[in-house]
């Protein structure tokens, strides 16, 4: 039993060597003298040879074709990242409701969320004209925040859901009902101190008032989403719903006076 399987194993080295001898022949001047008595058994060596033995002109064209691919998604990423500045660069353009302020575009480098504060990071300082209090909007002119702190090259921005943001506002209702915005950290916006005998309904657009330094009159805040009206008190107060999430928002333009 052991000799049989012995005789099998040799057989399969006698194979091997045949096959390499006769590729090896194939390859050298000795493939004249052979002619083509044996180009059967040089083709099957030579697939034989094919499969154990790697393919450099293969590996590199294949890495090739990695590196192109990986180049593509690159500049695919690139193109939409520039297709969506331009968007954002033209809503910017189309703000026209005021013609005494620049919009000035600027990227959201970060979020950083607190107790007390809510702020975004963007790449805009006082090198581009940026100053406290200016009011940031988005891309389609809702007020999100303004200016809290600049430096040369960065602002931070105070979002309105901040306890440390505040503005005058208007609800658009019959009487233009005129309150106090103040975030309530980070648990949303309200809008305080309204006269108890105004009517006040859910869906109520509120807007600026225009009569704090720097905002401008009729940037769009959010819509009244809760009434808190108690009989006695000589205010009541409304919660407000912002359209924007921020945590989505790349772009914002913040609104610089020009001063003629």
């Amino acid at each position: 039993m052991r000799l049989t399987k012995r005789k099998n194993y040799w057989h399969i080295i006698a194979i091997a060597i045949f096959t390499i001898v006769i590729f090896f022949l194939f390859q050298s001047p000795w493939r004249l003298f052979f002619g083509n008595t044996t180009k059967p058994v040089y083709n099957l060596s030579l697939k034989i040879w094919e499969i154990f033995t790697p393919n450099k002109t293969l590996i590199a064209e294949n890495k090739k074709l990695r590196e192109d691919i990986k180049k593509l998604v690159v500049d695919y990423a690139l193109l939409k990242d520039l297709e969506l500045e331009n968007v954002s660069l033209k809503n910017a353009l189309n703000y026209k409701d005021n013609p005494n302020y620049e919009p000035v575009l600027a990227e959201v480098m970060g979020y950083i969320p607190g107790l007390e504060k809510n702020i975004i990071l963007i790449n805009k300082g006082e090198n581009s004209g940026l100053q406290v209090d200016m009011p940031v909007i988005t891309t389609d002119g809702i007020l999100i925040g303004k200016v809290y702190k600049t430096d040369k090259y960065t602002s931070q921005i105070v979002l309105v859901e901040s306890a440390l943001f505040k503005t005058t506002a208007f609800i658009q209702n019959e009487k233009n009902s005129l309150g106090l915005v103040e975030g309530t950290r980070n648990l949303g916006i309200r809008i305080n101190y309204l006269e108890q005998e105004d009517e006040i309904k859910i869906g109520d657009i509120v807007v600026t008032s225009g009569r704090d330094n720097f905002i401008p009159r009729g940037l769009v805040i959010g819509q009244i989403t809760a009434i808190h009206k108690n009989e006695g008190d000589f205010f009541q107060s409304a919660t407000i719903t912002s359209p924007e999430k921020v945590q989505n928002i790349i772009f914002v333009n913040v609104l610089k006076p020009v001063y003629e």
